[in-house]
This record gives structure tokens, C-alpha cells and sequence, in this order.
């Protein structure tokens, strides 16, 4: 078992300067490879930037049905929820029918953030296991943190 502890201003001093050069390394394997689209490996190129970083990308897989917090569509054929994470900090959420294409969507959406101008690691609200709790989530600066997809993991167990 885990102690939950408050999460700090300090914490999020800790984790920025990591992801401002995170920032600077994908906008440059982004450049190489002709700029953002659909024909671009968003998993590959987000891995690849974190790994020239020598940190590691944190994925979750957990199934939809597992989620009370996600409204479940019968109809759906998506059936896995992935979560990214780096540092153990929040970057994204994707559903999808495999694993690989969960993680594909989890990854379009994480590398989304890095079009804006600037990313930034702030303290939000969002639900597990029915529950608020606080997580470290990246956010471009000007994105209000609303409708967060609930936590796949209980962050502080990853702290």
C-alpha cells in the first residue's frame, strides 16, 4: 500500500525542466519528420523523444468496462483504455479496439500538447475509482484542465 501525500508547488518545480527540454525534442523529431499528421508514428516519435531524454514513457492499459467514471457506449467498438504517463506526470488518454491503437490515440492526443507555445506540469482534479484526487497533469499554458478522463492508476503510486 501507498501513502497519498498533498501534491506541492515543488512538485511541479521538479518535473517543468524536464518537460520544457521534452518540449525542444519533439518539436525537433517533429521538424524531421515533416511536421505533425496523420502519417507520422505519434507513439514511435513521443517514445523516441522521451527515451533521447533518458526517461521512460509510462503505459497503462486497463479495459473500458473497468471504468465506472467513463460513459460506456454498448454500441463502441473500442474495448481498451490507455493511459500515458512520464515522470509520473499525466499526458494523455485514448481508447481503441487493440492495445496498439488505444495507445496510438493516447499518443496523438499527448502530442497535441507540444504544438502549442509552451507546455506546463499543473496540480489537477480528476477522478479515480469514483473519487477526486489530485495528479500532475502536462497542459499546454493556456488550457484550463477541464473534463480530465479519469485516472487508469492511482498517480501517487507512481510518485
Amino acid at each position: 500500500m501507498f501513502t497519498c501525500r498533498k501534491l506541492t508547488n515543488e512538485d511541479i518545480k521538479q518535473k517543468q525542466p524536464f518537460f520544457n527540454r521534452l518540449y525542444k525534442t519533439v518539436a525537433w523529431k517533429l521538424v524531421a519528420v515533416g511536421g505533425f499528421s496523420p502519417n507520422v508514428n505519434h507513439g514511435e516519435l513521443l517514445n523516441a523523444a522521451i527515451e533521447a531524454l533518458k526517461a521512460t514513457l509510462d503505459v497503462f492499459f486497463v479495459p473500458l468496462k473497468e471504468l465506472a467514471d467513463l460513459p460506456q457506449n454498448k454500441s463502441s467498438q473500442e474495448s481498451i483504455v490507455c493511459e500515458l504517463r512520464c515522470k509520473s506526470v499525466y499526458l494523455g488518454t485514448g481508447c481503441g479496439k487493440s492495445k496498439e491503437n488505444a495507445k496510438a490515440v493516447a499518443s496523438r492526443e499527448a502530442l497535441k500538447l507540444f504544438l502549442k507555445k509552451k507546455v506546463v506540469v499543473k496540480i489537477c482534479k480528476r477522478k479515480y475509482r469514483g473519487n477526486e484526487i489530485e495528479d500532475l497533469v502536462l497542459l499546454d499554458e493556456e488550457s484550463r484542465p477541464v473534463n480530465l478522463p479519469p485516472a487508469l492508476k492511482h498517480p501517487q503510486e507512481l510518485l
